[in-house]
């Protein structure tokens, strides 16, 4: 039972984090300030990666402690989406260049072509006719 309170005190603090959040935005979007600049969109992913990891602990908590399946994958997709967040799940990307050698016959090879060639050939003896000695 002392687990579920800490676990329903992490979840209020996430929504007072939450209220917060909403709170900031609302007073940044009433002034002049724009929302494409860099300090607040780091602003504003710092708040969501720390929302993440919040959950994330509370539910590792859950799921060390009751070794539940459903929260272990609640786990592991809020890792992968603070990951995206982060843009740390890039898939890696190889550019393979092969270069081809063109093929050089080796002398061995070319010897043997030479002598099949040979044994290919037809052989033309030239015998002189023989003269009976007188």
């Amino acid at each position: 039972m002392v687990e579920l309170d800490a676990i329903e005190q992490e979840l209020a603090r996430f929504a007072r984090t939450r209220a917060l959040a909403q709170w900031y935005s609302g007073r940044i979007s009433g002034s002049m300030v724009s929302l494409a600049q860099p300090a607040y969109r780091a602003t504003q992913l710092a708040l969501e990666v720390s929302r993440l990891e919040l959950l994330e602990n509370v539910f590792v908590r859950r799921a060390i402690s009751h070794a539940h399946a459903g929260t272990e994958a609640l786990v592991v997709k809020l890792s992968q989406h603070k990951l995206a967040l982060l843009g740390l799940n890039q898939p890696m990307r190889f550019d393979l260049q092969v270069a081809v050698q063109p093929y050089q016959e080796s002398s061995t090879e070319h010897l043997r072509h030479v002598l099949d060639e040979l044994k290919a050939e037809p052989v033309e003896i030239e015998v002189e006719p023989q003269t009976k000695p007188e």
